[in-house]
């Protein structure tokens, strides 16, 4: 008889590693993660490890004092939920404070094989860009409900 994986446990050592990801520890989040790992979030849709390695060094690369807070684990079995925030300083922007969420789906091996942000980068990132953050302002405000 096989011994059914920790998924609980799996995904909330995932996540962990995720969010306090550095430079030096971009290998070891992709050890908990599938060959073929699709990633997507607001700025990338990437498929296999190769290619995440890059977007997270990337990111790496380009924030400065990151910090994650994870705030909540939901779900069962393979599928998983995390909610999440994140903190810090981008070029141009400044410092970014943000909330979201991530749905991970776990492998029958427990690695990760999905991975999937859900995070508002208009009011985050692009609400805050010079000359484009003022048309995105004008356009989240007109479609907006407004009180009479």
């Amino acid at each position: 008889m096989t011994a059914v994986p920790d998924y609980r446990g799996l995904a909330e050592a995932y996540a962990r590693a995720h969010g306090e990801m550095r430079l030096d520890t971009v290998d070891a989040v992709l050890s908990r993660c599938a060959e073929g790992v699709a990633f997507h979030d607001p700025f990338n849709d990437t498929v296999g490890k190769a290619a995440l390695r890059q977007v997270f060094v990337e990111m790496l690369k380009r924030a400065r004092s990151p910090r994650t807070e994870l705030l909540a684990l939901y779900g069962g079995r393979r599928m998983w939920i995390v909610k999440w925030r994140h903190t810090a300083s981008l070029p141009v922007i400044g410092a970014v404070d943000v909330s979201g969420l991530s749905e991970l789906t776990l492998d029958d091996a427990g690695l990760v094989q999905s991975h999937i942000e859900y995070w508002d980068a208009g009011a985050v990132i692009y609400g805050r860009l010079p000359l484009v953050g003022g048309l995105v302002r004008a356009v989240r405000w007109r479609l907006s409900a407004r009180s009479p």
